[in-house]
């Protein structure tokens, strides 16, 4: 799915509860807040307004992956950094204050 830079309003950290017979598991997620009309939920746990970046799903980081989509997102100039030769940079770790923690 492709979401244009232009249609995301906000970006945030959520999570999924899940109960085991254990206790509850927390899956954390990255949505990503649109106002793209055309954009339909995939799965679940998308709204018609929203969609859930599964993170514990893929392969970078979560702390990092929601520090270097915010920057892209309230950053535009720091898109240009994504055709670079230092592209990876932006998937170094933020500062450990600023980890996952609420806003």
């Amino acid at each position: 799915m492709f979401v244009p830079w232009s249609s995301i309003t906000a970006i945030s950290r959520d999570h999924q509860e899940i109960s085991t017979g254990w206790g509850t598991r927390y899956n954390l997620l990255i949505r990503l807040e649109h106002d793209d009309p055309v954009l339909e939920p995939r799965w679940h746990l998308d709204t018609p307004t929203s969609i859930a970046l599964p993170v514990s799903r893929l392969t970078a980081e979560p702390n990092t992956l929601y520090a270097a989509i915010h920057r892209l997102h309230t950053e535009p100039e720091s898109r240009k950094a994504l055709y670079r030769a230092d592209a990876p940079k932006l998937l170094e770790a933020p500062p450990l204050r600023q980890r996952w923690r609420n806003e």
